[in-house]
């Protein structure tokens, strides 16, 4: 099985921030498990191909965000479109609430490769922020938006325990 970690959320270096955590673990714990190749494309500085752990890292050359200076945006979706065709996963985990999901679904459509997509997010500062600097109504720090974290969770830990079964089940 080779699983493609795909999104917007990283920062160079990678080092800091939930997303470069995450990956970072999930690449750690891919290489000490063994029998399952790891892909991640990200944006960065600079083009490049590299290692994590035992994980194939692609950076692709994107501008900083300018509301959050440390992260980029992944904007040469040729590039994107290209790795993936390329390096041909059977399934592809994409963090973003925006193109990607497309991106990738198109890129791999004829070979019906699943493409499975979520959207970190810190729920609480998300309806603080909303509540405070928007001033939206109230009800948006409230219920349904823990419910969004928990299902957002449940989700994540759902992915990783289907990829293992359907992984011994080939």
């Amino acid at each position: 099985m080779r699983i493609c970690d795909l999104t917007t959320l990283w920062i160079d270096g990678g080092t800091g921030g939930g997303v470069n955590t995450y990956l970072a673990e999930k690449a750690r714990y891919l290489a000490q498990r063994g029998g399952t190749e790891h892909v991640i494309v990200v944006p960065g500085e600079r083009t490049r191909k590299q290692r994590l752990y035992g994980s194939t890292l692609y950076t692709i050359k994107s501008p900083r965000l300018p509301a959050n200076p440390p992260h980029r945006v992944l904007w040469n979706l040729s590039a994107v479109t290209k790795i993936l065709q390329d390096e041909l996963p059977s399934v592809v985990e994409v963090d973003c609430a925006y193109l990607l999901g497309k991106v990738a679904a198109d890129a791999l459509r004829s070979r019906n490769v699943p493409v499975v997509g979520f959207y970190h997010v810190h729920h609480f500062a998300y309806a603080l922020i909303q509540r405070l600097l928007l001033e939206q109504p109230a009800e948006l720090i409230g219920l349904p938006v823990l419910e969004g974290a928990l299902v957002n969770s449940v989700v994540g830990v759902l992915v990783f325990v289907l990829l293992d079964r359907f992984r011994q089940s080939t």
